[in-house]
């Protein structure tokens, strides 16, 4: 066991050149949020708290998604189709894994159908966010293409941006003075 979580870290902290795109891109994501800093949530995940997540599945994480983790991590109110916390994405990973190995899951959404949200963990290549649906048999139906990953994130600034310029002050909505009162 002692060997997994020494190969563990050893891949994470020798992370290929692939994840300065994935530093750079979440940065900017970051900076994008600072006017929204009042409205919006998001608690980093440590380097640790990501390696035990790894040890605990039994694989790495694919920069993708553990860039996302340590920027924003998974306690968050910015990305709402990202949302989920680790007990969440440890039962739906433990739920999955025998029948999609490939897959990691990084959402889910309970409506008239359980939905589970995926990324193919195995390809590096490969940004899109897939869906599960599952029935009330637990049965987990056919794999389908959501959005890239970066669509969702993107869109959700967007809707950000757009909720929060509807949400003026009243005062200036309906064109009111304030005055103060002694």
């Amino acid at each position: 066991m002692w060997r997994l979580y020494f190969i563990l870290i050893v891949i994470r902290y020798a992370k290929p050149n692939i994840n300065m795109d994935y530093i750079k891109y979440y940065k900017e994501i970051k900076d994008k949020l600072k006017k929204f800093s009042d409205v919006v949530y998001y608690e980093p995940m440590s380097n640790s708290e990501i390696l035990e997540i790894e040890k605990r599945i039994g694989r790495t994480i694919k920069p993708l998604y553990s860039e996302y983790l340590s920027t924003f991590g998974m306690t968050q109110d910015v990305f709402d189709e990202l949302q989920t916390s680790i007990n969440l994405f440890l039962k739906n990973f433990d739920f999955i894994n025998n029948s999609l190995m490939d897959y990691l899951p990084i959402s889910s959404d309970i409506d008239d159908e359980e939905k589970i949200f995926l990324i193919n963990n195995n390809d590096l290549q490969d940004d899109f966010v897939y869906y599960v649906k599952v029935d009330s048999n637990d049965k987990i139906g056919k794999i389908r293409k959501r959005k890239h990953f970066h669509q969702i994130i993107e869109e959700s600034i967007s809707n950000r941006a757009t909720a929060s310029a509807n949400c003026k002050p009243l005062s200036k909505k309906l064109n009111i003075k304030l005055v103060n009162q002694r």
